[in-house]
Parts: C-alpha cells; structure tokens; sequence
C-alpha cells in the first residue's frame, strides 16, 4: 500500500478541511491540522511580503522538508525525511508525492513539532519556515528538488462582504499547475467564505471572478448562486469563474498563464428566488411583425404568485409558420456564439452570457445564421447559406438556427423554463382582413 503524505494544513476551518481530505484521498495526501504557518515568499505577490521565520534554513539527511501547496493566510504543507543532499539538489520521502514527473512546487524547510505514532498511520506536526529551492521531479522512489531553482506561485485574493459585518481580505498563494490550481483555487476561495460567513441558512451569493492571464485582458466573470444551507466548495466551485481556471490550464490551443484571481464575494441571506410557471398571450395567433405582451407566471417562495409584461417582437421571416416561444432563467440559457477555433474565440465564448437575474425570452425561428473564423452571421439569405457551405471541402461555415431573444432583468434568482407555440398569421404587417 502506497504511503500517504501528510499534508500540514493551517488556517483552515473544520468545514473546509472534511473537503480537503475527500478531495485529496485519491491523490494520496492527508490533511492534518498544523501548527501554524502561512510564510509567504518575498516579493511574489502582495501576499508575498517577506516574512520567514527561524534560523537559516539547512537542509540535512534525516531532517525535514516540505513541498508548499498553499500559503499565505491559509497554509498547506506536504512534509516528508530529506535522504540525500548536496551542494545543488536533495533527495526526499523516499516515495511520490503524487507521482506526476516533472512538477515545479517550492520546497520549504520545516519544523517538526511532534510526532504522533500510530499502527495506522503515523502522523508529524509541522510548520514551515524558508523556501530553499523547488521541486523539479516527483518519481516512483522519491521526490527530486533544485536547490537554486524557486517556482512561481498563483495569487489569489478573496474579498467577502456579508450584511451586517465589514469586509474581510483573505490572500494566499496557490500551486501553479494544471492539476492542482483549480482545486487549491476554490478551497481558499470557499474557506474564506465559510470563515466570513459561516451561518447553514439561506443565502443568495454574488460571486465576481476577475482572471488576470499574462499578455491578454482581464478576464472577468460574474455569477449568482442561491445556496439554502450555506455556501460549500463544491457549491462555489461550479462558478464558472473558478470553473474557467482549470478549462484555461487545459485548453488545446496554446499555454496560457494565470497570472492572479480576484475573488469578490458578497452575501446576502434571504430566499429572493422565483420559478417561471407559466407563459400566456392575449389571443392564439398573431400577427408577423407586431409586438406583443408576453405574461410570464412567476412563483416566489412564501409568497403569492404575480406577473410580468415582457414586450417581444413576433420576427416578419415566420409569417404563416407555427413558432415555439419560451421563457428561461438567464443562468441556464445559452447564448449563440461560434464555434471555438481559437484561444481568442474561447475568451469571447466566455464573455456571452445572461444574468441568472434575468428571463430571456427566446422566439425559435426556421431561419439559418452561419458561425464562420470566429463570428455570427444572422439573417443570412438562403443563397449565401448554400455558398458558406460547399461540399467541396471540409472546413466551411456551420449553420444554426437564429432565435429572437429578448432579455428582461428582475430583481430576483430565476429559475425554471416554460415555453408556448402559436400561429403566425401570414398576411402582410399593416394591412387588417376584411
């Protein structure tokens, strides 16, 4: 059976920490609470202010030394026996840490506290004290660190606003890489939260992801959550601005590098959801090109169902067709965007979103629109859809059918999804039937 490292976590909440530890018991790590850590490296970050602690760091056989995963006002420590060392590199554990090759993590010399043995598993109490190098090389038979060599760390800063409390900053350092990043990410993200705001209750959660990737804008990304016990990690880590970070690490384009995440959190409690019940018209048919008043049914919790007046507009292209009409919460309905060819495409795809405060309104259409390099074309004629795809080659436009929305903001979380069809007369806009 394959040694489990032990990870010396502090800064961390008994919420958080029954997280960790089913999160990393695949990956063969087991959180432990610590004794205290959290020494950020200088001049990384504003989190990165120099603040070692202890006497000058010196690596021996037999001593202990670390591989940092978090750091910062959260800490997390994965603590193991220096084998070998010399003037360039040490040799640790004896046995992976995840088994992964090549993996670029700083190596920290740490401070044993206490060890506490066990038939099971046996455990060391740890801090740890001054980067002296980085992990290079995670193998079968032990871990390989470069003395001379410091890895990069990711910041990520969480600002969390509650109702009745001032905001409270949390900044930490999180793992560069592609596997562990999203993870680490969301457990600061989520800790701070449920540290700020701890209370199993209703809550409406806005969450804005500011993504800072090198060499390209800001990436920013706004969702709202209703959580009715209290907001979890794996609650806030289907945001897609946390979603986004391992989707960017593992896009097939090009490399990409995260430079920072600014996590903007506030948190109101209150149950303010409505579900979309029912959608009506004044009559069966209508007329192509008339505008006409959508009634959509809304349902709060505790409270008496009542209405909105949505104005659309009926397309003149479905003159004498029968049309479907539906109305949806903004947060599950998906924008028409082009395919994805490119990392750029990817980043403007993101950006293509509805508020979950909000209910589109989507009047489904025979029409075709082409996505071509990355752009929508709508309201295509029929001669330039034939021209866009010719079967003469294999890369040409894709078709998809064009949707009139209209987007209506309320005040509330909507959710659910109604929809209605109905004649469209075809006699001409303006003229009435004798």
């Amino acid at each position: 059976m394959p040694v489990a490292v032990p990870l010396s976590v502090s800064g961390f909440g008994p919420r958080a920490l029954n997280d960790l530890t089913r999160e990393l018991a695949p990956l063969g790590l087991v959180p432990v609470q610590g004794a205290g850590g959290g020494r950020p490296s200088a001049g990384t970050s504003a989190a990165g202010r120099a603040r070692d602690r202890g006497p000058p760091a010196r690596i021996v056989p037999g001593g202990a030394i670390g591989v940092e995963l978090i750091r910062g006002d959260m800490s997390m420590v994965g603590t193991g026996t220096v084998t070998y060392v010399d003037d360039k590199g040490v040799l640790a554990f004896g046995h992976p840490m995840f088994g992964s090759g090549e993996l670029y993590l700083p190596l920290v010399s740490s401070e044993i506290h206490a060890i506490l043995p066990s038939v099971a598993q046996s455990m060391k109490l740890s801090s740890p004290l001054r980067e002296v190098g980085a992990l290079v090389q995670d193998r079968q038979s032990c871990i390989i660190g470069d003395l001379g060599a410091r890895a990069t760390m990711v910041p990520v800063r969480v600002r969390v606003t509650g109702p009745h409390a001032p905001t409270r900053v949390f900044e930490a350092e999180v793992a560069r890489n592609r596997r562990l990043t999203p993870l680490l990410a969301a457990t600061v993200a989520s800790n701070a939260l449920v540290d700020s705001e701890p209370d199993i209750t209703d809550m409406v959660v806005t969450v804005v992801s500011s993504v800072a990737l090198r060499g390209r804008p800001v990436l920013e990304l706004r969702d709202e959550l209703y959580a009715p016990e209290g907001i979890s990690r794996h609650g806030l880590g289907t945001t897609r601005g946390l979603r986004v970070v391992a989707e960017l690490l593992s896009n097939p384009f090009e490399p990409i590098v995260i430079e920072r995440l600014d996590i903007d959190v506030k948190v109101e409690y209150r149950r303010d959801v409505v579900e979309i019940v029912g959608l009506s018209l004044p009559g069966d048919t209508v007329r192509a090109g008339d505008t006409v008043p959508l009634r959509v049914l809304l349902r709060p919790y505790a409270g008496p169902e009542y209405s909105e007046i949505i104005p659309i507009v009926i397309p003149t292209t479905v003159a004498g067709e029968q049309v479907r009409i539906e109305a949806a919460s903004g947060g599950t309905t998906r924008a028409e965007m082009p395919p994805v060819e490119s990392l750029s495409i990817y980043l403007d795809n993101l950006r293509r979103t509805f508020p979950p405060s909000s209910i589109v309104v989507s009047v489904h259409t025979p029409d075709e629109g082409a996505a071509l390099r990355g752009r929508l074309l709508p309201d295509l004629p029929i001669v330039a859809s034939d021209t866009l795809r010719p079967g003469s080659r294999t890369r040409r436009a894709e078709l998809y059918r064009v949707a009139a929305r209209t987007t209506f903001a309320t005040s509330r979380l909507v959710f659910g999804k109604q929809e209605l069809s109905l004649s469209v007369r075809d006699d001409v806009l303006g003229s009435r039937p004798r």
